[in-house]
């Protein structure tokens, strides 16, 4: 697993996915900044959430402090060739996404699901013929938590 302690990690996107990043990387003795390029008001629990949980955060545009970290985790929502991605690129520091995150914070096995069509019934299918076949197991992503909040609970069972 990642050692995240006291490591400056900028998140970007506070939709689901980079709410549960910045929140996990905080549990991980992490120095986590969430960055979001829209205003707070499409976000109206996040930012609270945030300042309850002690994560520095910005909403409507990121700031030059975005790029002082030693890593990056981008929103699934977030354009792989948006300002803000460009520029960190330029600038070295390193990306993952979210479900990158998650995948290296999962201690168990992973069944991953890509393509154009059908992602969410193939995902629904192989979780109810887990359930069915009692083998425990959690469904996560686009279809309901995000896999990052999934890995880490797999941390502790």
């Amino acid at each position: 697993m990642m050692d995240l302690a006291g490591k400056k990690i900028s998140v970007i996107g506070a939709a689901r996915s980079g709410l549960a990043s910045a929140i996990v990387l905080s549990e991980l003795g992490a120095d986590v900044f969430l960055s979001e390029l829209n205003s707070a008001d499409k976000f109206p629990k996040a930012s609270s959430l945030l300042t309850k949980r002690n994560i520095k955060h910005e909403f409507g545009g990121h700031s030059k402090q975005v790029f002082d970290c030693q890593l990056i985790v981008v929103s699934p929502g977030v354009p792989a060739d948006s300002d803000v991605l460009n520029q960190a690129s330029e600038k070295n520091i390193k990306i993952i996404s979210e479900l990158e995150l998650g995948f290296q914070l999962c201690d168990g096995k992973i069944i991953a699901i890509t393509g154009s069509n059908g992602k969410t019934t193939t995902t629904s299918l192989i979780g109810e013929i887990f359930r069915q076949a009692n083998i425990s197991s959690e469904v996560a992503g686009n279809i309901g938590k995000p896999f990052v909040s999934v890995a880490r609970e797999m941390l502790y069972t």
